[in-house]
């Protein structure tokens, strides 16, 4: 994982804004396709949201990769910063709702 740059893999005492977990279902015999499933999520201060995910079915492991690849980058792309921004406006909204 961390050869395939600019991505790198962090450990739990690692801190990361965003985790992607990559799950492959056992292959018993090389005739069996992967089934590759991704979900990627946003590390706020306090919460964890939901960027996205997908399946994938494929004989060859570099398609899914590359799948995998392309939807991770629009998550990121099109969610993190819409998600940042709304973690912050709920728990600002969470402040003033304990103050009232």
């Amino acid at each position: 994982m961390n050869a395939s740059k600019p991505f790198e893999a962090v450990g739990q005492k690692d801190p990361s804004s965003l985790v992607v977990l990559v799950s492959c279902m056992d292959r018993p015999t090389p005739e069996i396709p992967f089934v590759c499933m991704y979900v990627s999520q946003y590390n706020g201060t306090s919460v964890k949201t939901f960027l996205g995910g997908a399946v994938s079915v494929s004989k060859d492991a570099e398609e899914i990769a590359s799948r995998f690849l392309t939807s991770i980058a629009q998550d990121i792309v099109e969610r993190y910063k819409d998600t940042d921004k709304e973690n912050i406006r709920q728990g600002l909204e969470a402040c003033l709702f304990l103050t009232d």
